[in-house]
C-alpha cells in the first residue's frame, strides 16, 4: 500500500511543539485503545500515558510526530 506524501515540518517549526493531552486522549479514543495497549503501541510506559492523558507532562517533540502522523494516518496502527 502506498501512502500519500507527508509534508514533515523542519525542526525548527515543531521545537517545543508538543502534543495536548487532548490529542492523546484523541489518539486512544480514535483508535480504540486502553491506556496500556497505547503505551505498548508507542513504546513507552503505562505510566507516561497516564501523566500525559492528564496534562501533568508531555510527551516529547518525536512521540508528537508520531502520535500526530498515527492520527492522520490510522491505517498504519496495524503494523506497529
Amino acid at each position: 500500500m502506498k501512502l500519500p506524501e507527508l509534508k514533515i515540518p523542519n525542526k525548527t517549526t515543531m521545537q517545543g511543539e508538543q502534543a495536548t493531552n487532548r490529542e492523546v486522549q484523541d489518539f486512544i479514543n480514535k483508535h480504540g485503545l486502553s491506556s496500556q495497549e497505547a503505551a505498548d503501541r508507542l513504546g513507552v510506559t503505562l505510566q507516561s500515558v497516564r501523566y500525559w492523558v492528564k496534562g501533568e507532562r508531555y510527551p516529547s517533540v518525536s512521540m508528537t510526530k508520531f502520535i500526530r502522523l498515527l492520527n492522520k494516518y490510522p491505517q498504519l496502527i496495524r503494523d506497529i
